[in-house]
């Protein structure tokens, strides 16, 4: 969905494709090979299944939304960021899951979600292949991730502050 939203739809051979290699990540993440559906039609039935049935948002999934819906920036920055951040998230939540958070989603943030999207279409367009890809080769280069540790506690704070205000302390 994420690449059909950001660069264009794929074929159905390319669909399945992805499928069949994304299922490496899966088991990379202890789920055994056997139980990853056989192709992208049983993939798109299972998740539905599991949005319409067996989804449920606990308390902890709260917790952990009210610290990801906006960034923890210091200096006033994450109020700025989470604009962005809070609308995709929330987009792109089926809506019964967004209903289980407490979400709202107006037709207005549905024009403003398609109206970010069909901006990073262009964008992604008009952007020369080697500087799309240099933030994923950088992090290839470091060959771990950047740590700015200042930023990280100035981050924690914020995210604790942010969970206390939500009432999750």
């Amino acid at each position: 969905d994420m690449y059909r939203r950001c660069i264009g739809s794929l074929s159905d051979a390319d669909r399945e494709r992805y499928y069949q290699e994304s299922k490496s990540l899966a088991v990379g993440v202890g789920v055994p090979y056997e139980m990853c559906p056989k192709d992208w039609t049983s993939f798109e039935d299972y998740y539905q299944r599991v949005i319409d049935s067996d989804l449920r948002v606990t308390e902890s999934a709260r917790k952990v939304a009210v610290a990801i819906m906006a960034p923890p920036f210091p200096f006033g920055l994450a109020g700025v960021a989470s604009v962005p951040q809070r609308l995709v998230t929330t987009g792109l939540l089926p809506e019964s899951v967004r209903s289980q958070y407490g979400l709202s989603w107006s037709s207005g943030d549905r024009q403003r979600f398609d109206a970010f999207f069909a901006s990073v279409r262009v964008a992604s367009h008009l952007t020369i292949s080697p500087v799309r890809r240099l933030p994923a080769e950088f992090g290839l280069w470091l060959k771990q991730p950047l740590r700015l540790p200042v930023l990280q506690w100035l981050g924690a704070r914020v995210t604790r502050s942010r969970v206390a205000q939500a009432g999750f302390a």
